[in-house]
């Protein structure tokens, strides 16, 4: 490993040490050990349990399914108006880049649903999971995670992490747990069986 891998360990290690802290106030220190193992492995997961609360605890829904199966994470909600939505996001390549985007994207299927505000929604629930898988440290236990803004061109929704309340803090607080958020990015998001599997990337520190 070169001195740029040491650095990003480095940071990670100095964020466990500060539990005491902010980091306590952040997430318990079981919550950094694993952030830091995932880091280091560079792969995470999130289930579909933890993918149904976010988009159940999402503004207006009253009941919620999500499944991450055959590429795609298919979603049934019910909500407090009676209505049902049922529709699925595709997973497209990440748009990532140090002190740049920290961009999700989805393909909305079927293409029409794209238009529904509703499906906006439940992709920046999906958003807030993956921002917490991704930089638990920072975001874990935050009220506001799934609060991003979505935009849409097409049948395509994009999600910029750094509009996720919480991670936009950590970034404009220029503190070193903010740091880690430019460090840790994400190259894939693939809906697998049972999970939306993240396979994380350090670009600036391996090349």
């Amino acid at each position: 490993m070169s001195d740029r891998v040491d650095l990003l360990k480095s940071l990670l290690r100095a964020a466990a040490s500060r539990a005491g802290s902010e980091l306590r106030r952040v997430a318990p220190l079981g919550a950094v050990r694993r952030a830091l193992a995932d880091a280091l492995a560079q792969r995470a997961a999130i289930g579909d349990d933890t993918l149904t609360a976010a988009v159940a605890h999402a503004d207006g829904v009253r009941a919620a399914s999500v499944t991450a199966r055959g590429g795609a994470i298919q979603f049934d909600v019910v909500f407090a108006d009676a209505r049902q939505l049922a529709a699925a996001l595709v997973p497209l390549e990440p748009r990532f880049a140090p002190r740049g985007a920290k961009e999700l994207r989805f393909r909305v299927e079927p293409p029409e649903a794209a238009r529904d505000p509703r499906v906006a929604g439940v992709a920046a629930a999906v958003a807030g999971a993956v921002a917490r898988a991704l930089w638990g440290v920072l975001v874990a236990g935050r009220d506001d995670a799934g609060a991003a803004i979505v935009d849409r061109e097409g049948d395509e929704l994009r999600v910029d992490l750094r509009t996720v309340p919480a991670v936009r803090r950590r970034v404009e607080s220029r503190a070193p747990l903010g740091a880690v958020i430019d460090v840790m990015g994400l190259g894939a998001l693939r809906a697998e069986d049972g999970r939306l599997t993240l396979e994380l990337s350090l670009p600036q520190l391996l090349r």
